[in-house]
């Protein structure tokens, strides 16, 4: 075996994480690793250039302590050929050699090094070299993660704010087509039985079932404060699957089971969604995209169990959320970190390292607390506990189904001014108050609206303006008119989800927001109570 095969074969078993010594003299290089390996570094050795460059392909040393003198390739041309390579770019080249000239000092520093060591080596000037540069490294490793992270974060809201403009534009067209087929049904079909009464049916469940999912969609993506409900917890999980069932792949099993009877928890359903996604997607990727998922809700009981994120004992009832998967289970080095804000055990760039700790807070918020089961066989169950909600989910009947026809019709021939940059929003807004009884017109610029409000203020009865338009948005408009007749009524149609204060809506004139795609008989309900206190 050559000696450069027997370099390669003792590398082969230490750290990529190392210094790698490299001098053609056996002496100074048992002298240097001796010296390093007391100081707790992990050594790597080559006696020639040659053996150096095999060594740190394999290896990647971050850190090369590089004799200057040797030969057949000498220090400077090794030094060269490793900053050539791609690994090589930011690795610490430190040159050590007897020669002390300019000339020299300034070959090295060209050859790519970072530093310059004389012979003969004062190992406190050696030793404060290297955990100088070590540490350097370090920070700005450090530096460039967290770099990337606020890359990642600017990422994640420019996809946030792209998600709600195409929620915007879907809104629309749901709308026409929920509104449009809402016509046909209630005017055009008389026969509820009939193939045709069928048939719209099935398109108007259709999109009233995407126009849903364009709503979980945008509230998914918002952010603020948190708005906790009373619901009934198997409810919220059904509800919660169907929406994340198609961030799994089909070649994941999906089982789940509820007990009956559960007591109503109090929860923001957009977090209990996070959630249930993050602990989805960390069993998915445990799995490799293959395997089972068990997903369960109960009742249960604990008495002198620990929190695996906050540690505190756990006693009392619970409702008890079971996500457990038949992946690899999580190694027991990761335990005490995994709740940790931005640790991941995946490698670094494949995952945010915040899943579980967004997990832990949502939990915590709501005064859960988390047990954890892992093995390697068997794979891990995480067990979410919430309490029950402190006051009875109330539930309401509906009054007489919806309201009569004859309340939702209009009780006089009122004007209304409908503003919307999309034509086929208007067009179909218009053709369905005039069916009602009222008398509607459509403009599509605001502007132009402003200006026949103003030429005629007493000509409209209420104002159905758009939120969001070229030139002049919703709110905008609403001042504009407001300050031109301030007792006219306006509502504005929004398709984000991003709020917007009452207070803010009330004081340039507006006084009702309804959500895109609007309803019909929550529009026509909302027109009649505006009107009727005019």
């Amino acid at each position: 075996m050559s000696q450069l095969d027997k370099e390669m074969q003792s590398s082969n078993n230490l750290s990529s994480n190392s210094i790698l010594v490299v001098d053609d003299d056996p002496a100074q290089r048992l002298i240097l690793k001796t010296a390093l390996e007391n100081k707790g570094y992990s050594v790597l050795e080559a006696s020639s250039g040659e053996a150096a460059i095999s060594i740190f392909e394999q290896q990647h040393p971050v850190m090369v302590l590089l004799d200057a003198v040797m030969p057949a390739m000498d220090g400077f041309e090794t030094c060269r050929r490793i900053r050539s390579l791609e690994e090589g770019k930011d690795t610490l080249i430190l040159m050590l050699t007897s020669l002390n000239d300019d000339e020299s000092v300034n070959q090295a520093f060209d050859a790519g090094a970072v530093d310059f060591i004389t012979k003969p080596i004062y190992w406190s000037v050696l030793f404060g070299r290297v955990g100088y540069l070590l540490k350097a490294k370090t920070n700005e490793k450090h530096i460039r993660q967290i770099e990337d992270k606020v890359r990642h974060a600017h990422k994640m809201e420019s996809i946030g704010h792209l998600s709600n403009g195409m929620s915007h534009n879907f809104n629309n067209i749901l709308g026409t087509v929920l509104g449009y087929t809402e016509l046909l049904q209630n005017f055009y079909i008389k026969d509820e039985k009939s193939k045709q009464a069928q048939y719209l049916q099935q398109i108007y469940t259709s999109a009233k079932r995407a126009s849903d999912l364009v709503s979980q969609m945008q509230m998914f993506t918002s952010k603020g404060i948190s708005h906790p409900e009373v619901l009934m917890p198997s409810v919220l999980l059904d509800e919660t699957i169907k929406m994340l069932r198609p961030s799994l792949p089909a070649s994941i099993e999906l089982h789940l089971q509820v007990e009956d009877n559960l007591p109503a928890m109090e929860i923001d359903p957009v977090q209990f969604q996070q959630m249930v996604l993050n602990l989805l997607i960390n069993a998915r990727d445990a799995m490799s995209d293959k395997g089972r998922i068990d997903i369960g809700l109960q009742k249960s009981e604990f008495r002198g169990l620990h929190c695996a994120s906050c540690h505190y004992e756990i006693n009392g009832e619970f409702i008890e959320l079971v996500i457990r998967d038949t992946g690899t289970g999580i190694a027991d080095y990761m335990l005490k970190k995994i709740f940790d804000p931005y640790y991941s055990g995946k490698p670094f760039g494949e995952a945010s390292g915040m899943g579980l700790s967004v997990v832990h807070g949502i939990v915590h918020e709501y005064a859960g607390h988390i047990l954890l089961e892992t093995d390697p066989v068997q794979g891990t169950t995480f067990r979410i506990l919430f309490p029950a909600a402190s006051v009875e989910l109330a539930i309401v009947e509906k009054e007489n189904k919806i309201e009569d026809d004859e309340y939702l019709e209009a009780s006089s021939a009122s004007h209304i001014l409908v503003v919307d940059d999309e034509q086929a929003i208007g067009a179909y807004e218009v053709e369905f108050l005039k069916t009602h009884g009222y008398n509607a017109t459509y403009m599509s610029d605001p502007v132009k609206a402003i200006e026949a409000v103003t030429a005629s203020p007493g000509e409209y009865d209420l104002v159905l303006t758009d939120k969001t338009m070229p030139g002049l948005d919703g709110m905008e408009l609403a001042g504009a008119i407001m300050a031109v007749r301030a007792d006219l009524p306006i509502i504005l149609c929004t398709g984000y989800s991003a709020s917007l204060p009452a207070i803010d809506l009330e004081c340039i004139g507006i006084r009702a927001k309804l959500n895109k795609p609007v309803d019909g008989k929550e529009l026509l309900r909302t027109i009649k109570t505006l009107l009727n206190k005019v």
